[in-house]
């Protein structure tokens, strides 16, 4: 899968392209539903093909928000967000960034709201 290219940066810039292309679609879709997987396999797709910084920060943000919003944040998919923050200062700060003003961020402290669709 796209989400474990190995290769040269033009190699993995195509192979990025390929997952953010299946994840937008998935995103416009009637048909279809994001699932925690989706997210978490997408967010794995950031960290492998994208260099780490601020750019590949805010990707992670703007997906992290779509996954609250659909309820469907647990435990694979927080840990790829924590994996792919460049530091841990930045991935309080991305949970701050979208409403949570917690010390914790265990799952458990995170609102339900944001785990309100995870099966």
């Amino acid at each position: 899968p796209a989400a474990n290219s190995f290769g040269d940066q033009k190699i993995k810039s195509k192979a990025f392209r390929v997952a953010l292309r299946a994840f937008k679609t998935i995103q416009a879709s009637s048909d279809l539903r994001p699932t925690c997987r989706t997210y978490a396999i997408f967010m794995k797709a950031i960290r492998k093909l994208n260099s780490p910084g601020d750019q590949r920060d805010t990707m992670v943000q703007k997906v992290l928000q779509f996954c609250c919003r659909d309820g469907l944040l647990n435990k694979f998919v927080l840990s790829q967000v924590e994996m792919t923050c460049s530091s841990k200062k930045s991935f309080k700060a991305m949970f701050s960034k979208i409403g949570y003003s917690g010390d914790s961020m265990d799952l458990k402290s995170l609102p339900a709201k944001w785990q309100s669709n995870v099966k």
